[in-house]
């Protein structure tokens, strides 16, 4: 536990409360099992797992990213407060920056064209894979992204 205690403070001090995890506890490649999420509980952080597999740069099912949705609109997270998310994932291949650019699309309806520019600038080499771009492409909004979780399927990449 004392390890994690700066994690902690630097998550508190960028007024993290909820941290979403993209990443499986354990996967090909890691030295070791990621954090138990029941650790984050005692410092007043909400934690969402949301792994999905990622070996070649893939996109989130779209069940993900309504769960993703879902589950932060029940717990009244959103960008027009004061508290920051933490999108993370172990892997690098661009499974949390998708993820955090459909919240970002959900939350200010803007183009996912912006967000895949944005995430340029922001984390070069965030989004790694064609998929990833073409996902983001084909997002024109927070409508768009609605009807793209409502079909259950990602049209961008049949």
């Amino acid at each position: 536990s004392n390890s994690l205690q700066p994690f902690f403070e630097f998550l508190r001090k960028s007024s993290v409360r909820t941290v979403v995890r993209a990443n499986y506890r354990r996967e090909p490649g890691m030295v070791m099992s990621s954090y138990d999420a029941s650790r984050l509980d005692g410092h007043g952080l909400h934690h969402l797992d949301l792994p999905y597999d990622d070996t070649k740069g893939a996109v989130p099912p779209v069940e993900l990213i309504a769960k993703l949705l879902q589950t932060l609109e029940r717990s009244n997270v959103s960008m027009s407060g004061t508290e920051a998310i933490c999108f993370h994932c172990k892997g690098g291949f661009g499974r949390s920056m998708v993820l955090a650019c459909c919240f970002v699309i959900h939350e200010l309806d803007v183009s996912g064209r912006a967000m895949l520019a944005w995430a340029r600038i922001a984390r070069p080499g965030a989004i790694t894979t064609p998929e990833q771009e073409q996902l983001l492409c084909s997002i024109k909004g927070r409508e768009s992204l609605r009807k793209i979780i409502e079909s259950k399927c990602c049209c961008a990449l049949q």
